[in-house]
């Protein structure tokens, strides 16, 4: 597997263990934030 793929599991993994309680809601709200602030970055670039 590449480093990144690897990274990539960690991270999920982690997020998963953040976000063991949160219910559907509170996991798709901070999604669409994410998507949001990852397009805001992109954009600078």
């Amino acid at each position: 597997m590449s480093r990144l793929h690897d990274e990539r599991e960690r991270n999920i993994r982690g997020l998963e263990r953040v976000m063991t309680d949160w219910s559907e809601e509170d996991s798709a709200a901070f999604a669409a934030c994410l998507r949001r602030f990852n397009a805001a970055v992109e954009a600078l670039s």
